[in-house]
């Protein structure tokens, strides 16, 4: 089963989006002489060539940017649900000219044109509806900060199968959730057929919290002078609710 990956979709969407407005800025410019007036065919570059500009910021932002911000999940939300109003102008604007182009002019070009523009309207509502339904249900479902993410991170800010899971959790329940726990049970590998059964283990002890410890003394592991001395704040990071979905490395942070 092919695995599915975000970042090659979201390429493949921008890709897409990018020769559709190039096939109309070309076409465009093949019909400049026949506007009139010039006004109509600067409309008909300007959308696509500012869709364009948007796809390939949006591929190369970690290229074109040092900040964090342009290549969030966020900011791809805002700019492509932007476009999708000037595209869908665009189209019926494109429609409304047809009764300039009578015999003797190029109709079939503008007819391409006129095709290519409603397939760039098309694929720009596309891929804001998907861009913009997943990073929702991900924010209502498994991580509430998605929209701080990279939206070209790996692993990838919208974890299909853990949204998957929630939504069917949500959806029948807590008997879902009982018996996926019995399924998958860490005694037993999942179909293992064995009768006997090992018994739960037993919980771990309770740790205290970080900062507990924080100004009780405790001895020198030397013990050569006997002093007491207090420890400092433990530098540790909290991960995010983002990472604890992940396999992620523990460490500590250097102060």
């Amino acid at each position: 089963m092919v695995k599915f990956r975000f970042r090659a979709f979201r390429k493949f969407c921008l890709g897409s989006i990018g020769l559709a407005s190039i096939i109309c800025i070309i076409l465009s410019l093949s019909l400049f002489d026949e506007f009139n007036p010039k006004a109509d065919v600067c409309v008909l570059i300007a959308v696509p060539s500012l869709c364009l500009t948007g796809c390939v910021c949006s591929i190369n932002a970690k290229r074109l940017f040092k900040s964090d911000i342009p290549h969030c999940v966020a900011i791809e939300c805002i700019w492509i649900s932007c476009f999708v109003p000037f595209n869908l102008i665009l189209s019926m604007f494109c429609y409304g000219l047809s009764g300039q182009f009578r015999e003797g002019m190029p109709t079939d070009r503008f007819m391409a044109l006129e095709v290519f523009c409603w397939l760039l309207a098309s694929l720009v509502f596309l891929y804001c509806f998907i861009v913009v339904g997943i990073s929702l249900t991900t924010a209502f479902t498994v991580d509430k900060d998605v929209w701080f993410r990279d939206i070209a991170g790996s692993p990838s800010p919208f974890p299909l199968p853990l949204i998957l899971f929630s939504m069917r959790q949500s959806i029948f329940g807590t008997s879902f959730a009982a018996e996926h726990a019995e399924a998958h049970a860490p005694q037993c590998l999942p179909g293992c057929t064995c009768n006997a059964k090992l018994a739960p283990s037993s919980p771990p002890l309770a740790l205290p919290p970080i900062g507990f410890l924080r100004n009780q003394p405790r001895r020198d592991s030397a013990m050569t002078a006997g002093s007491v001395r207090s420890t400092s704040s433990v530098p540790v990071r909290v991960p995010t609710a983002m990472e604890r979905h992940n396999s992620i490395l523990v460490g500590f942070d250097h102060v």
